[in-house]
């Protein structure tokens, strides 16, 4: 009796002295860093690549950018609502886990009609998000535009030898 009251205090114990270290953001979402890196934060127009996986309290995922096969990349903007997670980003930098809630009333809010049965009133959705990649804007137009001529050349290439190793004779025409 007397070690099982012990750990039960223990327990108790630990247990009050474990901080929650979440952050509220003005929208209303709950963020904690989960794990934090020194750096930069992310700031308004950044364009960001991270991978996220979108779930119910209960685990059930709705949404998986691993399932999906690569990472998603977007431009950060003003929040419009609590769960375009804009609210929560300017918390992270780059490399950083986070896990944030965001209450499905909030979301939900002015168009209840939308609400699936399987997100009650009074519950969150979760998001487990990994920064992978901050840039500014110009910096992944750089990107995107590089990635776009390497693939021009190398369908120039295909096209050259397809027509070289089939002795097709090609015109330009007006």
């Amino acid at each position: 009796k007397f070690a099982l009251i012990t750990l039960l205090f223990l327990t108790a114990g630990i247990c009050a002295n474990a901080q929650d270290n979440s952050v509220k953001t003005p929208k209303g979402a709950l963020v904690k860093v989960v794990k934090a890196n020194p750096g930069d934060k992310i700031k308004l127009n950044d364009v960001i690549t991270f991978d996220v996986v979108q779930k119910t309290e209960k685990d059930s995922v709705l949404f998986s950018s691993y399932m999906l096969g690569h990472p998603l990349k977007i431009q950060v903007q003003p929040c419009q609502n609590v769960g375009d997670l804009m609210d929560a980003l300017p918390l992270l930098t780059v490399k950083d886990s986070a896990y944030i809630k965001v209450p499905t009333d909030s979301i939900f809010k002015e168009h209840e009609e939308q609400r699936p049965a399987f997100l009650k009133k009074g519950s969150w959705l979760v998001f487990d998000v990994k920064i992978d990649k901050i840039q500014s804007l110009q910096e992944a137009m750089d990107e995107k535009n590089a990635a776009n001529e390497k693939v021009k050349a190398s369908e120039t290439a295909d096209r050259d030898n397809y027509i070289a190793s089939h002795k097709l004779i090609t015109k330009t025409t007006p």
